[in-house]
């Protein structure tokens, strides 16, 4: 049995309902189409424009999601070091304080069952852990911090991270409002896109019943058929005794 093969890619939707205006223009008055078009309300020029304003929104969506992750890149070489710097002064302070591990808990950080030290996978939460901990630190009078002798080994400098998760902070605002108008702009591409693939749909099955016996004619209008016999599949039956 010939079966209808219905593009669901927009360029490919876009390509084939170019076919098929091309076509119900060239035929005129004596135009398949006509019945149908009118019965369903379907109106090929505004289709066409509809898909042309799904591309644009589609190569909108596209675009910001690339720029998102460059904010996301940025955010990364910002943040990375600071929250490195909060891990690593943790352990530090995971080996004076045992094995009273839950005293970490006081600088911020959160010691499962088991005295280990979790940490948040979401960027925000984590922002929080490292101003907690230096705030701990900065609660000490100065040179009197547990912190302090490892920092100045390891020529860290708390305000210096702090200054540099602020500008990954704006990186992070960044990529959430270029995500939040991809998402935009992939709501109205699909909102463009859904009836015209319904309309296609339509058009394709009313020519596959039209020409049945004879459904390749079908691709005069740009549809592509398969008539080519279906690979046999295995079925499981339920049958009462």
């Amino acid at each position: 049995m010939a079966r209808l093969i219905s593009p669901d890619d927009l360029q490919q939707q876009i390509d084939l309902l170019g076919n098929v205006k091309t076509k119900h223009d060239n035929d005129g008055a004596a135009s398949v189409l006509t019945l149908l078009l009118t019965e369903k309300n379907i109106v090929l020029a505004d289709d066409v424009d509809d898909l042309k304003d799904a591309a644009t929104q589609d190569a909108s969506q596209q675009l910001l999601i690339k720029q998102a992750e460059n904010f996301v890149q940025l955010r990364d070489l910002k943040s990375e070091p600071a929250f490195k710097h909060t891990k690593a002064g943790f352990q530090f302070l995971k080996s004076m304080f045992k094995p009273n591990v839950q005293k970490l808990g006081d600088w911020g950080a959160t010691v499962d069952n088991k005295n280990r030290i979790v940490y948040p996978p979401q960027f925000a939460e984590m922002v929080k852990v490292f101003r907690k901990m230096k705030a701990k630190h900065d609660s000490y009078a100065a040179g009197t911090s547990p912190l302090q002798p490892y920092l100045d080994e390891q020529q860290i400098n708390l305000n210096d991270d702090s200054s540099e998760l602020k500008i990954a902070e704006t990186n992070e605002a960044n990529q959430l409002q270029f995500r939040k108008d991809s998402e935009n702009a992939t709501q109205q591409r699909n909102q463009l896109q859904q009836p015209v693939t319904g309309h296609l749909k339509d058009i394709g099955n009313y020519l596959m019943k039209l020409f049945s016996g004879k459904e390749k004619k079908a691709g005069d209008w740009g549809f592509a058929v398969d008539d080519s016999p279906r690979a046999p599949k295995e079925r499981i039956s339920t049958i009462k005794i």
